[in-house]
């Protein structure tokens, strides 16, 4: 957000105007890939101290050299997007300079949308194998599970998650006929069936109380927020390549500081739809006693803060807590 907003500073647009030969166009995607390197620059010391601290810690077992590698991955993937999206805003700004909010809202909803529906079936690939789970007893209970819940899932997969961390998890992905569970070898490695059939309900839950989509749904509205916002700051466009430059400038810092500043907001919403899943999983697999030990056991294989502080959580905190997680799974056995 604050590498968004200084670069409203405008020093920097005579010499993206003049590279780009006047054609906004070119100047909005010079501008969106610049944008993406800066917001780089500027987080490398913080990638850094990520990556050294969880290889001190024991969360990070991946090598320098495979890190860096996904790094470059991670910094092409989002300095193409940064670029498109910068192209998109400024030919928009230009041929309709009253109305370019429209477009660009449009464009961010389909790109919404598109991105939840490729990014499990193209971007994670790039990061991550993934193998059949040769446990078939294991992959026979996972998939009845998923069936107790309403949702079909003809394959389970593992992925290579050791070669990059300790931490355990699962999650389903694809649509219809490709939708596939995909367990994190961690979590076979690490935790007990009974442990693991309590994660994998969880994930399925999120399918069957169609938290996907209706977390699209907001992700879309949300889009069109904080376009409005960005409109508000931006004003109207104009067809020289200077007039571009101000508006997808102004528009990328209001969308930036809006979007962090509503956080805490998409995160309440985040740990409802958690809980929401906690509990269907506890409805399906008939064991607390099971879920608190997983609860208890992510202490110790993610290091995660049972009861962080209130403020922390308030904003950053996509889960309820461990103590809660706990709390819910104990209220459940108390009801039997």
């Amino acid at each position: 957000a604050a590498v968004a907003a200084a670069v409203t500073w405008r020093r920097w647009a005579g010499p993206v105007a003049a590279l780009a030969r006047g054609r906004p166009w070119r100047a909005g995607a010079l501008f969106g890939g610049g944008l993406a390197l800066a917001n780089f620059v500027v987080g490398v010391p913080l990638s850094i101290t990520r990556y050294a601290w969880g290889r001190h810690f024991g969360i990070v077992t991946q090598g320098v050299g495979p890190w860096l590698a996904d790094v470059g991955k991670g910094l092409a993937i989002g300095t193409g997007l940064s670029a498109l999206l910068g192209l998109g805003v400024t030919v928009a700004a230009a041929r309709a300079p009253r109305r370019w909010w429209v477009w660009v809202a449009g464009g961010g909803i389909a790109l919404v949308c598109v991105g939840t529906w490729i990014t499990p079936l193209v971007v994670e690939p790039l990061f991550q194998r993934t193998r059949p789970l040769g446990d078939s007893a294991l992959a026979r209970q996972i998939t009845d599970i998923a069936r107790a819940e309403g949702v079909d899932v003809r394959t389970v997969l593992v992925n290579d998650a050791s070669t990059r961390t300790n931490a355990a998890n699962a999650y389903v992905s694809g649509y219809g006929s490709s939708r596939r569970i995909v367990v994190y070898d961690t979590l076979l490695r690490d935790f007990p069936r009974d442990q693991v059939r309590v994660v994998v309900a969880h994930e399925v839950a999120h399918v069957a109380e169609r938290h996907v989509v209706w977390g699209t749904a907001l992700g879309a509205a949300g889009t069109v927020a904080l376009v409005l916002v960005g409109f508000g700051v931006a004003g109207r466009g104009g067809t020289e390549c200077r007039d571009a430059l101000r508006v997808v400038s102004r528009l990328a810092a209001a969308v930036a500081v809006a979007g962090t500043l509503s956080t805490p907001a998409a995160n309440l919403v985040s740990r409802a739809m958690e809980r929401e899943a906690d509990r269907a999983a506890l409805e399906v697999t008939h064991d607390p006693a099971a879920a608190e030990a997983l609860f208890r056991g992510f202490v110790h294989t993610s290091l995660s803060a049972p009861s962080p502080p209130t403020a922390v959580h308030l904003w950053f905190g996509t889960h309820p807590s461990i103590a809660e997680r706990v709390g819910t799974a104990r209220r459940f056995a108390g009801r039997r």
